[in-house]
């Protein structure tokens, strides 16, 4: 039954009340989304100290407490819901990482905000444009190619 329900891009899913992950199981295709959920199980682990508050610019230091020595600085917008770190998954990855999932629970972000979800790992993704659309990755300098492909080919393993 659970098959069925994979393939028909339902997933059973860890938590059911939380908004910010029922949005994730909305757009996310099945393996970007367990990629997500596995980011937003692992936040509750993290403690965050906020360093500065200034007319609605928060920048928050946030860390595993088993893990003191590596401390991240989050800097986060409530106006605009912008949220930059020092960790970089979503650089990387293009899925937010447990540092930011922790934030965005503290001020309540019940849905990722458009800017944090990339087109390639959504459900609504035109595969019929062949392997160039799920490469949607932005520009690729020249001598970073080998690097991007190397990339591109695991994450489309993967997804």
């Amino acid at each position: 039954m659970e098959h069925f329900h994979c393939q028909e891009g339902f997933v059973e899913m860890m938590m059911t009340e939380s908004k910010l992950l029922n949005h994730a199981n909305e757009v996310y295709t099945l393996g970007a989304y367990r990629l997500f959920e596995e980011q937003f199980m692992k936040f509750p682990e993290y403690c965050q100290e906020l360093m500065v508050c200034n007319e609605g610019e928060h920048v928050y230091e946030v860390w595993r407490p088993d893990i003191i020595a590596f401390r991240y600085t989050v800097f986060y917008s409530v106006s605009t819901l912008n949220i930059s770190y020092t960790y970089k998954m979503f650089n990387k990855v293009g899925i937010l990482c447990p540092h930011c999932l922790r934030i965005f629970n503290i001020f309540c972000v019940q849905a990722i905000p458009d800017k944090y979800i990339l087109k390639r790992w959504t459900k609504d993704i035109d595969l019929s444009l062949g392997s160039s659309s799920v490469g949607d990755i932005g520009k690729v300098s020249n001598n970073d190619i080998s690097g991007y492909s190397a990339w591109r080919r695991e994450m489309l393993r993967k997804f």
